[in-house]
């Protein structure tokens, strides 16, 4: 069965953001829904690029219809959650990576509930896969053409902000587990100090 609806976990995350975005550049006939914690559920609703956004502690008033899960939070609980609601209603779920990274090491309890089983998700894969159906040419210019429409949309947003050392490292890293990262930031941390990061090079004498 082919899905109703594209389910992305940490809607608010750059990953999601680009799928979403992808899917709706590309008009695929699926209901683009976003799951997102209740601190950055307005923001992103405002990116308007999800069909709509859920809180996570909503996934069991989704409507019940065949979809696809690309999971890029990680996070034992909400897979399960989902897998609960939907049983075998999800037609395939793809694991992207672990945005929730304070739920390393749980593991859903899945038996019995039905629906594909949980599978990683490796874009370059994904991206042969289509290459076979579509041939390289399609394939290279649809990249082309939403990778600048991407861009269009979401550069003028960015925001890039460095963190220097162990401590203001450790701080991002915290905020992330405690889900107060702002979404809005992409933090570039070095451990080393700030006026070490970039160490000078010696030039030769010979």
């Amino acid at each position: 069965a082919k899905p109703k609806a594209l389910i992305l976990t940490s809607a608010s995350s750059r990953t999601s953001r680009a799928a979403a975005f992808a899917a709706k550049f590309h008009k695929l006939p699926v209901e683009v829904v976003g799951l997102t914690s209740a601190a950055n559920l307005d923001y992103v609703r405002g990116l308007g690029i999800y069909d709509s956004v859920h809180i996570y502690s909503d996934v069991s008033s989704l409507k019940k219809q065949t979809v696809a899960v690309q999971d890029v939070a990680g996070s034992a609980e909400v897979q399960q959650s989902l897998y609960e609601h939907f049983g075998g209603q999800i037609v395939y779920f793809g694991s992207v990576g672990m945005s929730h990274v304070g739920a390393a090491g749980k593991r859903p309890k899945l038996t019995g509930l039905g629906g594909a089983p949980p599978s990683p998700f490796l874009v370059f894969s994904a991206i042969e896969e289509v290459r076979k159906v579509y041939g390289d040419f399609k394939v290279r210019r649809w990249l082309a053409d939403s990778s600048k429409a991407y861009n269009s949309r979401m550069l003028p947003e960015f925001r890039a902000e460095r963190r220097y050392g162990a401590e203001q490292t450790r701080a991002v890293f915290d905020s992330m587990v405690q889900g107060a990262a702002d979404p809005q930031v992409t933090y570039v941390c070095s451990m080393w100090p700030e006026d070490l990061h970039e160490p000078v090079v010696a030039s030769s004498k010979l």
